[in-house]
């Protein structure tokens, strides 16, 4: 009896906390330009396949403009500084 407890206890203690659930958290993004010209071609590729233009602005900034990407780093940036 004392035997097969001892294996139980070695196998509980191999397993992780069963209550605490994996967390798949995503990579932080780094580099800027590189997030907000995906978020740009995603939300440009999204209006062409349904024909709708929609009015999407982060930080103030719409996405259909040319220079996007940098218009928001630069806004990211002066907040950081204040």
């Amino acid at each position: 009896m004392k035997q097969k407890r001892k294996e139980e206890r070695e196998e509980k203690v191999k397993v992780p906390n069963a209550n605490k659930k994996p967390q798949n958290r995503p990579k932080k993004i780094k580099n800027l330009v590189q997030h907000y010209k995906k978020m740009k071609k995603d939300i440009l590729a999204n209006e062409k396949e349904f024909g709708f233009v929609g009015r999407y602005i982060i930080e103030g900034v719409e996405v259909h403009e040319e220079n996007f990407e940098q218009l928001v780093t630069e806004k990211i940036k002066e907040r950081k500084e204040e």
